[in-house]
């Protein structure tokens, strides 16, 4: 049933990501996607996987609610405010919840997977050939959903054990007509954990044509936007020197730890990053929290410290390894992870929980007692 609930919603949202061509879809994705993953609670039995299970629950479900009361309750910060820092927390309580729960087989996966590079496919060209935006999106901005289609791409190969040259192709198409900085090493990532397993002259040679083709469009991009500017034109640098400010002023606690749910920046901060004004509190009083760094990375160590951002980081192996996956899998997802996490929301976007409920819905392994059967 969930499966089908999976696939209407996506190839409804897909359909209509045709009918706009600006910088958003007509609905809010991310809500929408949202609720898709609310629906797993509701759909599959209230049990767990075992104990283990259970009490990573507990943790993440304690920590989330302590959290939102001393913020929300007790500091009178707004909900919103609270709800965008704290979304990995919420998707983690949900995975581990969802842990070991079937969607379907391969089949089912390719059926999904098939439709979905179908309209990137259709969007991304159609966008760029007719001059409609030259950053196309099909749900959101690609630098958010590229890490998804990454992902499936990765997971139909393990799957399927298997790249047909036309699947491959319209893939790397895709990426490099995307527009997107972050996306590209993405892919790059991805196909090297393909292709570097079981290394033949015929693996070398597509693998380095793939990386020269990958390099040239990757320094395009460079240059084409920072070719005047030099690199001090790059906006994440303005935020790492804003986040390098904030945990000057930090004890060393809360950078083991993090800042008090939630914290705001300092004023200077905020000042600086003046230019982003959709990003800052929706209180709308002049204060900014860790959502204006935009690297999931900045704003993790700065709301849960350096501690609670590796146990997120190493939550993610813990799941993808009580799934069956390799360690080579487990540490090429995370990798994509952290690409993903340099430069936008990482484990706070949605893409990321979809993706990691694919990957354990999907799982083409059977488990018994922790051990691969």
């Amino acid at each position: 049933m969930y499966f089908k609930v999976l696939f209407f919603c996506f190839v409804i949202l897909g359909i209509l990501g045709f009918a706009n061509y600006g910088r958003a879809h007509i609905i809010n994705v991310s809500t929408a996607f949202d609720i898709l993953i609310v629906l797993s609670v509701f759909i599959y039995k209230p049990k767990f996987a075992d104990q283990t299970s259970l009490l990573l629950f507990i943790v993440f479900f304690s920590y989330f609610v302590i959290s939102f009361l001393i913020a929300t309750v007790f500091q009178g910060n707004h909900l919103l405010d609270f709800l965008l820092a704290y979304k990995a927390i919420f998707y983690f309580t949900i995975l581990f919840y969802f842990e070991r729960k079937r969607i379907g087989g391969r089949q089912r996966f390719y059926q999904l997977y098939k439709w979905l590079v179908i309209f990137f496919f259709i969007k991304y060209v159609s966008s760029v050939l007719l001059s409609l935006n030259d950053r196309p999106l099909l749900f959101r901005e690609n630098n958010f959903e590229l890490m998804l289609l990454g992902l499936m791409f990765y997971l139909k190969f393990i799957l399927f054990e298997k790249i047909k040259g036309w699947e491959l192709l319209t893939i790397i198409v895709i990426f490099l007509i995307s527009g997107s900085k972050s996306a590209i090493p993405i892919l790059f990532l991805v196909l090297a954990s393909v292709y570097l397993k079981g290394l033949t002259w015929k693996k070398i040679l597509s693998f380095s044509v793939i990386c020269m083709v990958f390099v040239a469009v990757f320094a395009s991009l460079l240059i084409s936007k920072y070719g005047l500017t030099g690199l001090g034109g790059i906006d994440r640098i303005a935020f790492f020197r804003v986040f390098l400010l904030e945990m000057m002023n930090s004890s060393n606690l809360e950078i083991l730890f993090g800042h008090m749910r939630i914290s705001a920046l300092l004023e200077t901060s905020c000042n600086a990053l003046y230019f982003y004004p959709g990003l800052f509190s929706f209180k709308n009083d002049g204060s900014c929290y860790s959502l204006i760094l935009h690297s999931f990375l900045l704003r993790s160590i700065f709301d849960h410290g350096v501690v609670g951002t590796l146990i997120i980081f190493y939550s993610c192996y813990f799941l993808l390894s009580r799934a069956g996956y390799s360690n080579r899998v487990s540490y090429t997802f995370l990798g994509v992870m952290f690409l993903n996490s340099l430069s936008v929301s990482g484990f706070n976007s949605v893409f990321f929980a979809l993706s990691m409920l694919f990957y354990i819905g999907f799982s083409p392994y059977k488990i018994i007692n922790n051990r691969d059967i």
